[in-house]
C-alpha cells in the first residue's frame, strides 16, 4: 500500500523489550528507549555515548529560508541558526555553537521541543503553552528571531523507527505545513517571516559513523522528506494535501564536488509511487566541526525544488517549493 494510514502504536518498545520498526502517521508521545532486549539493551556508558537526539526547525517563503537546530550528544552539545535571503543569494546570518552537554536541553517528547542556552546565546523551539503552536525563539550576537509556528491546520506527521543494525535503533518524527508568522532580525535588517514551516525531531542509540543524504520541503499543501542512507527508505514520505504518500527508495544524485549545481531525485523504474524532482540551488551552508572525539562534515544547500510525483490517484506538479538538501558525515 502506498499511502500511510497506519497510526502510532503505544510505545515506542513493545511488551517484549522490542523496538516497534515501521512508519506511522503521528507522533509517540516520548522517545524512550529503556526497556530494550538484546541486541539493543547496553550497559549506561554505552547509552551515553550511542545516544543523539536533535530538534531542527526551518522557515520558509519566497523571500527568506531560516534555519535553527539544536543537538545534544551524551558528552557535547551544539546549535546553529541562519537566515538565508534567497533573493540575495546570501545569508544575513550564519552562527554556530558547541558547549556542555548540559547547554542543550532536547525534550524526549516529539513535542517537547528543545533549547540551547550559554551566556550569551539562546536559541528555544518548543510548544507554546496551549494550543498545536510552536515557537522559534533566538537571541545571539547582532541576531533575534522570532517567529510562532501553527500546527493545528497541518497534516499529519511522520513518526519513523529505524532498526539502523548491530544494535543501534532510531526514531524520528517529521513535521511539514506549519503556518509560520513572524521576523529576522540581524543587525539592522529585517525579514518577514510569513510562510510554511517543518520540524524534525530525531532520538536514537547510533553508530559512532552516521552517514546521510537529506532533502526536505515545505510549501501550502505540499510537503517532502527523503533520506538516503542513515534510516533509509521508511522516511521517504510526500505530503499531498492531508495525505502522506510513502516514496519507497529514492535515488539521490548530485555532484559531491559542486553541491551548488542541480540535485536529481528518482524513484526506480516501475514504482507505486514515481518521484521525478530536481532541487536547484541557491546558496549552501558548510561546516566542519572538530570536537576531538566527535567531527561533522556537512554542507546544506538552500533553494526549491521542481518536477512531478505520480501517485495512484493522479500527478502532482512541485513547482518552487523551497527546501534544502543535505550530505552529512558525522563520526560521534
Amino acid at each position: 500500500m502506498t499511502e500511510l494510514t497506519q497510526g502510532v502504536p503505544n510505545g515506542v518498545v513493545d511488551e517484549s523489550g522490542h523496538p516497534r520498526f515501521g512508519a506511522y502517521r503521528g507522533a509517540f508521545d516520548a522517545v524512550r528507549w529503556e526497556g530494550l532486549a538484546a541486541p539493543w539493551k547496553v550497559g549506561v556508558l554505552a547509552r551515553m555515548a550511542r545516544a543523539k537526539k536533535w530538534q531542527y526547525a526551518s522557515i520558509a517563503n519566497d523571500r527568506v529560508l531560516v534555519a535553527c537546530c539544536i543537538v545534544r550528544l551524551g558528552y557535547a552539545s551544539n546549535a546553529f541558526v541562519y537566515v538565508f535571503d534567497r533573493h540575495e543569494r546570501r545569508f544575513g546570518a550564519d552562527l554556530a555553537w558547541t558547549g556542555e552537554p548540559g547547554a542543550a536541553k532536547v525534550s524526549d517528547r516529539p513535542r517537547g521541543g528543545a533549547t540551547f542556552r550559554t551566556r550569551k546565546v539562546e536559541v528555544d523551539l518548543g510548544p507554546d503553552a496551549v494550543g498545536e503552536g510552536w515557537r522559534v525563539k533566538v537571541r545571539a550576537a547582532g541576531v533575534a528571531i522570532d517567529a510562532h509556528l501553527e500546527g493545528s491546520g497541518a497534516p499529519t506527521g511522520l513518526c519513523a523507527v529505524t532498526d539502523l543494525g548491530a544494535g543501534r535503533v532510531n526514531a524520528t518524527h517529521k513535521s511539514v505545513g506549519l503556518v509560520a508568522v513572524g521576523e529576522a532580525r540581524v543587525d539592522g535588517r529585517r525579514w518577514d517571516l510569513a510562510g510554511s514551516a517543518a520540524l524534525d525531531h530525531t532520538s536514537g542509540l547510533l553508530h559512532r559513523e552516521t552517514r546521510w543524504k537529506w532533502a526536505s520541503a515545505t510549501g501550502p499543501g505540499f510537503g517532502l522528506n527523503i533520506v538516503s542512507g542513515f534510516n533509509g527508505p521508511v522516511e521517504n514520505i510526500a505530503w499531498i494535501g492531508e495525505r502522506l504518500w510513502s516514496l519507497g527508495p529514492i535515488s539521490v544524485d548530485y555532484d559531491g564536488g559542486d553541491p551548488m549545481r542541480t540535485w536529481h531525485f528518482r524513484s526506480a523504474s516501475g514504482a507505486a509511487v514515481e518521484v521525478d524532482l530536481r532541487f536547484e540551488p541557491e546558496g549552501a551552508r558548510r561546516a566542519n566541526t572538530n570536537l576531538l572525539i566527535a567531527k561533522s562534515i556537512y554542507v546544506q544547500p538552500i533553494g526549491a525544488f521542481y518536477g512531478v510525483i505520480r501517485t495512484p490517484e493522479g500527478v502532482h506538479t512541485v513547482d518552487g517549493v523551497p527546501g534544502v538538501t543535505e550530505d552529512h558525515v558525522a563520526l560521534w
